[in-house]
């Protein structure tokens, strides 16, 4: 529903007091109402001593969420609900809904019955909204509060008939409802981002498997290596207890006994039983040398 500086656009607001309670007189009933064509009428059916409102819908389509109320000094009237409805091309008139519980005239701030001087100058303000658009209605002409006093006892001796015909209200610039704040949003914490997963690769074909890494084996200790024999050690050992005198080669005496190669030792070509010969040479010099020896001593 939009609006303009007139209120809200597509409504004209009407206002009227209907009086038959009292003897009709000057014939000011207002028209349309309850009965008439394309109106929607709320209120009492008979007898009625109230103010009125008319909400004319020019469009030819209904208007909903429709909320009247009221006000004149201190005093509200809200008696016919949320949500009305205007009809398409007519009317909706609302009145009073239980007797004299809408009689504007004979309410403050209006002086009391029988008080015609001074009146009231108190404007009616008709509240309307449509959806989420307000505007507001002034009776400047004093139509509902029948021109500021209760018109039955004035002018005297009354009484005298009330009733005044529908009048034109002007609205003021309407108002869109507030939209209400909207309560702040908190924002989620990021979430972790993943780590990376790795790419296949190409050469290779299928997906990246992780390499297990392989616990080392504890190093076995090196074999422990024999101590070489000393020079002397070789030599002792190779000298007989009690050596033999030498023999024509070819007498058939046997052989000096080879020194056997020291355990422990690797295997090398100097470990390679060396000639008979040489043997007897090496043996014959070892022993002259220990024999020299042992006489020195002696001397």
């Amino acid at each position: 529903m939009s609006a303009d500086a007139g209120g809200i656009s597509g409504i004209a607001v009407y206002v009227a007091y209907a009086d038959t309670h009292h003897q009709s007189i000057i014939g000011a009933f207002p028209s349309p109402w309850m009965g008439s064509p394309n109106v929607t009428f709320i209120g009492t059916t008979s007898n009625w001593d109230a103010g009125a409102i008319r909400l004319d819908n020019s469009m030819s389509t209904p208007v909903t969420g429709v909320d009247v109320s009221v006000q004149i000094g201190s005093q509200t009237y809200g008696l016919w609900g949320p949500n009305l409805s205007i009809p398409a091309a007519g009317s909706l008139i609302l009145t009073e809904t239980v007797f004299a519980n809408f009689d504007t005239s004979d309410s403050p701030p209006n002086p009391p019955r029988g008080v015609c001087s001074p009146v009231s100058t108190a404007v009616a303000v008709i509240h309307l909204t449509v959806g989420g658009t307000s505007a507001d209605y002034s009776d400047t002409a004093q139509t509902l509060n029948t021109g500021g006093i209760d018109a039955v006892a004035c002018p005297p001796p009354g009484p005298n008939d009330e009733s005044r015909p529908w009048t034109l209200v002007s609205g003021g610039a309407a108002t869109p409802a507030p939209t209400p704040t909207p309560a702040p949003t908190l924002t989620p914490a990021p979430a972790p981002t993943p780590a990376p997963t790795p790419s296949p690769d190409p050469t290779l074909g299928g997906s990246p498997t992780a390499t297990p890494t392989s616990t080392p084996a504890p190093a076995s200790p090196a074999p422990a290596r024999a101590p070489a024999s000393s020079p002397k050690a070789v030599a002792k050992s190779v000298i007989p207890t009690k050596a033999a005198a030498p023999q024509p080669a070819g007498a058939g005496a046997p052989s000096p006994p080879v020194a056997a190669p020291s355990p422990g030792l690797p295997a090398s070509p100097a470990d390679d039983p060396l000639p008979t010969g040489v043997v007897v040479v090496i043996v014959a010099a070892v022993v002259g040398i220990v024999w020299r020896s042992i006489r020195m001593m002696l001397v």
